[in-house]
């Protein structure tokens, strides 16, 4: 988080890879709210959101237990058309976690429920 403090300071633009190696280091260290207020400015950026950003907000979410900000992030990538299956992974882990396992069943495809039941 320095180092991208500093590129601000600096007055440079951060670039998608700056934040997502910045959202990424947001995960290791479990600091959720940091990775989300990237997030935000992100989307204020020229910068295009992208389903590998989104999913590491995801997984800093999920290891704080906060299960429902990962299902907003989830539903951001939706949006905005930025999904792939990691992004739901970490969405049905996050889901997994707060002990939501109805709502990680609603996350597969309908072909894959059946293997779950």
């Amino acid at each position: 988080l320095q180092v991208f403090q500093q590129i601000r300071e600096d007055h440079l633009l951060p670039d998608v890879i700056a934040y997502h190696s910045t959202v990424s280091a947001c995960e290791e260290a479990a600091q959720w709210e940091a990775a989300v207020q990237l997030l935000a400015e992100l989307r204020l950026s020229t910068l295009r959101l992208d389903a590998q950003i989104l999913s590491s907000a995801v997984s800093a979410a999920a290891k704080c237990g906060e299960w429902e900000m990962a299902l907003s992030l989830l539903s951001d990538g939706r949006r905005c058309g930025a999904i792939d299956a990691a992004l739901c992974n970490a969405a049905i882990t996050a889901c997994g976690k707060g002990f939501r396992w109805e709502l990680a069943l609603s996350l597969l495809p309908s072909d894959y429920v059946g293997y779950c039941a």
